[in-house]
């Protein structure tokens, strides 16, 4: 039976679904005086962040990228040993108040680890210091 490669099994659904897969890297946070364990974002959490924040061209549409993104990530990618979420989307706005430094840089690494380049990372963080300088996020 041909499998592709070759050299590999073919999967069955179970094992597909059973597999961690998500790669995870723990980064020093010098804001909070310790370090987070991250993950990277899931296939369904990068799609839906793309699509909330794309226009119809496929570009990014600043007026569609709502001020609790950056939080929202986190929150999404901060893990326990376990591998298990430590904050829910109850827990995004006090995420909100935390430094932008530190939260920024927990999305950076999770956008890289994630498979965006960290170009593309770093025209996201741009994007949004541009939006919170450009005064169109309100306090």
């Amino acid at each position: 039976m041909e499998n592709g490669s070759g050299t590999l099994p073919n999967l069955t659904k179970e094992q597909i679904l059973s597999v961690d897969d998500l790669a995870r890297e723990r980064i020093e946070i010098p804001e909070w005086h310790g370090s987070v364990l991250i993950r990277e974002l899931t296939a369904y959490e990068r799609n839906k962040l793309g699509v909330e924040f794309m226009g119809v061209d496929g570009a990014v549409d600043q007026s569609r990228i709502s001020p609790d993104l950056f939080p929202r990530i986190a929150a999404a990618v901060i893990i326990d040993e376990q591998g298990k979420r430590m904050f829910s989307v109850k827990d995004v706005e006090a995420l909100g108040e935390k430094s932008f430094e530190a939260v920024n840089r927990i999305v950076s690494r999770a956008l890289i680890l994630s498979g965006m380049t960290e170009e593309a990372a770093e025209e996201g963080k741009d994007d949004l210091i541009e939006m919170v300088d450009g005064s169109s996020l309100t306090v």
